[in-house]
C-alpha cells in the first residue's frame, strides 16, 4: 500500500498497488535506465498527483484495474529516449479504471496505451506525441478527444471507436476480430484479414486487404477517404431511394476495386422513375475490377453478372434492372415497364401513325 498522504513518490523496482486513497506531488515510475516500476490501482483506489510519468528513464507500467487517478498535469509515458511507458486502461477483465487527466503525451521512447477490457468505455483524454494505441480487449474503447499522437495505432480485437469530433492521427492497422469505427477523424488505415471498418467520418488513404470487411456509413451514411484500394468484402446498405451508404474520395483516380461487392437491401428501392444512386462518389478514373458482385436482403439475394464491355454488373430484380458501373460508382436503378403500360405505350403509336396516314391522305 502507498503511503497517504506523500509528496513525491517514486516506484522505481517491483509493483505498488493503490486499494485506497492516496496523493502526491509527483509519482514517477521507472526513474533509472534498466529498471522496472508498476503501479496497480485496484478496487476502491483513488490516487491524485500534480504530476504522473509512466516510465522516466526505465520501464515503467500504470495498470488501471478499477479505481481512479487524477492528475492536474500531462501524464507522461516513456518520457527519455531508451525508456519503455504503459499505460493499460484495463487488464483483461470488464472494469476499467478512470484516468482523470486531460492530456496523455508519449515522449521519446517507446509509448504504449492499451485499451484492455470488456463492455464500453469512453476515453475524454487526447492522446499527444508518439504515443501508439492498441486495442487489445473485447470491449468498445470509444475516444472522444482531438488527439494528434503520431504513434501506430493497432485494433486486433474489440472495437475502437472515434466519437463525432474526436480524432486519432497516427496511421491505424485492424485485424484479427477487431473493428475500427471512425464517425469523427482518422489517419491511414489498412484493414487485414478479419477486420473491420466502418463509420460516417473521414480518413487518409484507406487499404482493404483480403479477408479485410469495409461498412461505409452507420446504417446508412457516408465514409469519407483520400483514396481507397479494396481487395476485401465492401457492404453497401441499400435502405430506400435516397437512404443508401457511400464512399466519397477525395483525390483523383484513386479508387481501385477489388474483392467482393454486396448490395444489402434493408428497405425498398425503385417503383417510381429511373435512379441513379452515387455509391462511390470519385473524380477521374478507377482501375481494377469487383472478383464478384451480390445482393442480399429483402427477398433480393442474387449473384450479379458482369460485362467487360461496360464495365458494369447487372441483375434483374422485382421487375426492376439494377446496374452498377465500375467506371462511375453509380448504381442505375431502372425499373421495367409493365405489360399494360408497353400496350398504352404501342397503341398510342399506332394511333399516331394511323393518324398521320390519314391526313396525308
Amino acid at each position: 500500500m502507498l503511503p497517504s498522504p506523500s509528496t513525491n513518490i517514486l516506484i522505481n523496482s517491483g509493483a505498488a498497488t493503490v486499494g485506497s486513497s492516496a496523493s502526491a506531488n509527483t509519482i514517477t515510475m521507472a526513474q533509472t535506465a534498466g529498471q522496472n516500476g508498476t503501479l496497480n490501482i485496484s478496487t476502491n483506489g483513488s490516487l491524485a498527483a500534480a504530476q504522473l510519468t509512466i516510465g522516466l528513464s526505465g520501464t515503467g507500467i500504470l495498470n488501471l484495474e478499477d479505481g481512479t487517478i487524477t492528475c492536474a498535469g500531462t501524464v507522461s509515458v516513456a518520457a527519455n529516449a531508451g525508456s519503455t511507458g504503459i499505460l493499460n486502461f484495463g487488464t483483461g477483465a470488464g472494469a476499467v479504471g478512470t484516468l482523470a487527466a486531460a492530456q496523455v503525451a508519449g515522449g521519446a521512447g517507446n509509448a504504449t496505451a492499451n485499451f484492455n477490457h470488456s463492455g464500453n468505455h469512453t476515453f475524454a483524454q487526447t492522446f499527444t506525441g508518439t504515443l501508439a494505441l492498441s486495442q487489445i480487449g473485447t470491449g468498445t474503447s470509444t475516444l472522444t478527444g482531438n488527439s494528434s499522437s503520431t504513434g501506430t495505432v493497432a485494433v486486433t480485437a474489440g472495437t475502437l471507436a472515434i466519437a463525432t469530433g474526436g480524432r486519432i492521427a497516427g496511421d491505424a492497422s485492424v485485424s484479427g476480430a477487431g473493428a475500427l469505427v471512425v464517425n469523427g477523424a482518422a489517419g491511414n488505415a489498412t484493414v487485414g484479414a478479419g477486420g473491420t471498418i466502418s463509420g460516417n467520418g473521414s480518413l487518409g488513404s484507406l487499404i482493404v486487404e483480403s479477408g479485410g470487411i469495409l461498412n461505409p456509413g452507420n446504417s446508412p451514411g457516408t465514409l469519407t477517404v483520400a483514396s481507397l484500394t479494396l481487395a476485401g468484402t465492401t457492404n453497401i446498405e441499400l435502405a430506400g431511394d435516397t437512404e443508401f451508404d457511400q464512399v466519397e474520395i477525395l483525390n483523383t483516380s484513386a479508387l481501385t476495386f477489388g474483392g467482393n461487392l454486396i448490395f444489402d437491401f434493408t428497405g425498398t428501392l425503385g417503383g417510381g422513375p429511373e435512379l441513379d444512386l452515387s455509391i462511390f462518389v470519385l473524380d477521374g478514373a478507377t482501375s481494377g475490377t469487383f472478383a464478384a458482385v451480390s445482393s442480399v436482403g429483402k427477398g433480393y439475394e442474387a449473384n450479379w453478372t458482369y460485362s467487360a464491355g461496360t464495365e458494369s454488373w447487372s441483375a434483374m430484380l422485382y421487375d426492376t434492372n439494377y446496374t452498377f458501373s465500375e467506371s462511375t460508382g453509380a448504381l442505375n436503378v431502372a425499373p421495367i415497364p409493365e405489360p399494360t403500360t408497353w400496350a398504352i405505350f404501342t397503341l398510342g403509336v399506332v394511333v399516331v401513325a394511323v393518324s398521320c396516314r390519314y391526313r396525308r391522305a
